[in-house]
């Protein structure tokens, strides 16, 4: 069994590693070929030590080759939800003014590449890669005051796999998944899942351009 196992696993390891070999090839071919400029907005639902947060994002770049995305981006938690940390006077349930709250949060730009490893007409498939640099909240607080506030550098990570289905060329489905790895605040590592309407801004401008020219002519 141990024999058929390593031969699987080496097996695995190859077909990997060509795998990639070959994705890397596609994107440097792509990056030589006609771009195209795109703008959207995002969201990602995530995690800070086992607290739910959700993450407002927009990323500006473009597309190469309609295959392949280079892009810049901002995400940041906006809806910032604190922990208890100690209630020493209130009932359970309650809080009061002595009640002491945590609350974590997390702001980074990053630069990443996505990859539509496939695209038909209907469906795409994407693997998304992209580091940053951004700072790390934690803090302590009561009604009355600040005790601790400070914001570490922080390092982020992100890797996905996305899915997306055209119900109508300027309207598409998407949903994803995937892990964010913050170098430096490990604390600060979690999954994360995505889904919603990704709205084509630059193919709406770009139709709209054409046609604009069109009635001028």
């Amino acid at each position: 069994m141990k024999p058929f196992i390593l031969i699987c696993s080496l097996l695995f390891s190859y077909s990997s590693q060509a795998q990639l070999r070959h994705a890397l090839d596609t994107i440097r071919y792509d990056i030589k070929q006609d771009r195209s400029f795109f703008f959207c907005l995002d969201g990602k639902n995530s995690f800070i030590k086992d607290i739910p947060l959700k993450f407002f994002g927009m990323q500006a770049g473009y597309t190469f080759n309609n295959r392949t995305n280079l892009f810049i981006g901002y995400y940041s938690t906006y809806n910032d939800r604190a922990i208890v940390l100690e209630n020493p006077t209130a009932l359970k349930g309650d809080t009061d003014s002595n009640t002491l709250f945590k609350l974590y949060g997390l702001s980074y730009l990053n630069v990443g590449c996505e990859y539509y490893f496939h695209n038909s007409r209907k469906w795409r498939f994407a693997l998304p890669v992209s580091v940053g640099i951004g700072s790390a909240l934690d803090k302590e607080y009561n009604e009355k005051r600040i005790f601790k506030e400070q914001y570490k550098f922080t390092m982020p990570v992100d890797i996905g796999l996305y899915a997306s289905y055209k119900l109508k060329w300027w309207i598409w489905l998407g949903a994803g998944i995937g892990t964010r790895v913050t170098v430096f605040q490990s604390d600060y590592s979690a999954p994360f899942y995505t889904y919603g309407f990704n709205i084509r801004i630059g193919e709406i401008y770009k139709r709209a351009k054409i046609a604009y020219r069109k009635a001028n002519e």
